[in-house]
């Protein structure tokens, strides 16, 4: 399983849709050698190939638009959206499943643990998409 890390001045990107280019990490390499790629290529469909050229299956990010989102996902891409910090350190704890612990997680983002329905049901409501007929 490889995985694509979005940067940005050593840090995870901010905007997976808008990063210049990823860092490329097997299961077993270590973060200060990670090759890098650029991702010139802007369309959903020619950033998939891209990551599909290189053996991509997870694709640890920033914030990313929900289209984009969505069709990697249903692609085959496993992606941790959401994500901060500087890539080393990401990388790191990627490789050591901790890419849930708070402190890798966007400010404001509830991020992999569905914010959105924590704040819904703090609010007093369901949300909307839970228990609507189809």
């Amino acid at each position: 399983m490889n995985a694509a890390f979005s940067t940005w001045q050593g840090r995870i990107a901010p905007v997976f849709d808008v990063a210049p280019d990823v860092a490329l990490a097997g299961p077993t390499a270590a973060p200060g050698e990670l090759p890098r790629a650029s991702l010139d290529c802007r369309t959903p469909e020619t950033i998939l190939a891209s990551l599909r050229e290189r053996g991509i299956s997870v694709l640890v990010c920033g914030a990313i638009s929900r289209p984009l989102q969505l069709f990697l996902a249903s692609q085959g891409i496993a992606i941790h959206a959401f994500v901060t910090g500087e890539v080393a350190e990401v990388v790191r704890a990627w490789h050591e499943g901790r890419l849930d612990e708070e402190r890798f997680r966007m400010p404001g983002c509830g991020g992999m643990r569905g914010g959105r329905g924590k704040r819904q049901r703090r609010r007093g409501g369901r949300p909307p998409w839970r228990g609507a007929p189809l």
